[in-house]
């Protein structure tokens, strides 16, 4: 299973979609402002913790950059 799906979903409506491990939508992003308006993007899960990160990413134009990532995520 990837996160493929759900990354294009945050990017087309800022919604993180249900998690392609378990189903869950209790799913959750970050999106990080590096610099000039690169960055990167976590995905997460809430219930079973499986998470992606993606690096090297346009960030213009998100809203919740840097919102706290949880702790024991599994990449």
């Amino acid at each position: 299973m990837n996160w493929t799906q759900n990354f294009e979903s945050i990017l087309l409506d800022r919604n993180s979609g249900k998690c392609p491990f378990c189903g869950s939508k209790e799913t959750d992003f970050s999106i990080t402002t590096i610099s000039d308006g690169m960055g990167y993007c976590d995905i997460w899960c809430n219930d079973c913790k499986h998470a992606c990160h993606i690096s090297r990413m346009n960030t213009d134009g998100f809203q919740n950059e840097n919102k706290k990532i949880p702790e024991g995520l599994k990449y």
